[in-house]
């Protein structure tokens, strides 16, 4: 099997704007124009120095011409089944601690394109006595 996560990765890295009309339209044109994009630094800070290597794909940071700050977190992920939605909400507080005003969206492009049997666990939330104390989703696009 050919993999092509390495082609969305390099469509990305090149045309980061054009990927963000393409996944999320709604965002720049609500946002309106962008004044800059960065790619910043992939490997979420371990806690202690046992902990496993973990690396995001690819994380942008648009600022808008407004001051608005969007976090795009883009994970390519070839096999579903080594997705998991824990990991992609590990990456995410770990960015948000970092950029605590930024707008976060984190989103999983599956590459391989076979027929799903199951879904991927889209999102998970944790609620008691009427009050939602953790929700977390990401956009799947594949």
């Amino acid at each position: 099997m050919i993999s092509h996560d390495h082609n969305f990765k390099n469509v990305f890295q090149d045309f980061p704007k054009e990927a963000l009309e393409w996944i999320l339209p709604d965002i720049p044109a609500q946002m309106g124009p962008i004044r800059n994009i960065e790619f910043i630094h992939q490997e979420p800070a371990k806690r202690k120095l046992s902990d496993r290597h973990l690396s995001l794909d690819m994380p942008i940071l648009f600022t808008f011409e407004k001051d608005q700050v969007l976090l795009w977190i883009v994970e390519f992920q070839e096999d579903k089944h080594r997705f998991s939605i824990y990991k992609m909400l590990r990456y995410a507080t770990d960015l948000m601690e970092k950029y605590p005003d930024a707008l976060m969206i984190p989103t999983v492009l599956f590459t391989d394109r076979t027929r799903w049997r199951t879904d991927v666990l889209r999102q998970i939330s944790s609620k008691w006595g009427g009050k939602l104390f953790l929700h977390f989703e990401s956009v799947l696009s594949g």
